[in-house]
């Protein structure tokens, strides 16, 4: 005889909307304590691109791209990239949080883009190129263009050929930079 802890199909299911109203109650609290403990990343982060829209917006504007609005643009670029891994291991903590075993997706952070656009504007492509491969290394792809940032890597690094003379190459595969022999270029 099997053991029935309950008197009825109602007893049952009130107990396992209890159980499943715990586990949901837990996932909650451990949600918002992740949200409490990246509080000061996720609000910098989003306030540093609001302030970085505004200052491009100027500087790109201006009759040259070496201004004043150029310089504090990058600065806060890069500021907010150094929030990025961060951010990432945020966004990570929550998507396995809803039991999700699969990588998630990570979606843009444009800081990255927005600095590899001005450097690629004064001509700095090697700065843009080496921008791009640290936003890929740490996991990010899209940007605002079609081709992501795999697509502007690739401008970048056809420009910077074409303005150096050189033939380096970038394999996405295994994220590394080679020169014309396949000898790996340290970044």
């Amino acid at each position: 005889m099997v053991f029935n802890l309950f008197k009825g199909k109602k007893e049952k299911q009130s107990f396992l909307n209890t159980q499943h109203n715990l586990m949901y109650e837990e996932q909650f609290e451990f949600r918002e304590s992740l949200q409490k403990e990246y509080e000061y990343i996720i609000n910098n982060h989003f306030n540093l691109m609001n302030e970085i829209q505004q200052v491009y917006s100027i500087a790109i504007n201006q009759p040259s791209i070496k201004n004043k609005y150029t310089e504090k643009c990058k600065e806060l670029c890069k500021k907010d990239i150094s929030l990025s891994k961060d951010y990432i291991e945020y966004l990570k903590k929550i998507h396995f949080s809803y039991g999700y075993k699969d990588e998630p997706f990570i979606g843009t952070y444009p800081s990255f883009s927005t600095l590899a656009k001005i450097y690629e504007k004064e001509k700095e492509y090697q700065k843009g190129i080496l921008v791009c491969i640290n936003a890929l290394r740490i996991g990010y792809k899209l940007d605002t263009s079609k081709g992501g940032l795999q697509g502007r890597l690739a401008r970048l690094i056809k420009k910077y050929n074409q303005q150096s003379g050189d033939n380096v190459s970038y394999d996405y595969d295994t994220n590394i930079l080679q020169n014309k022999n396949g000898k790996q270029i340290e970044i």
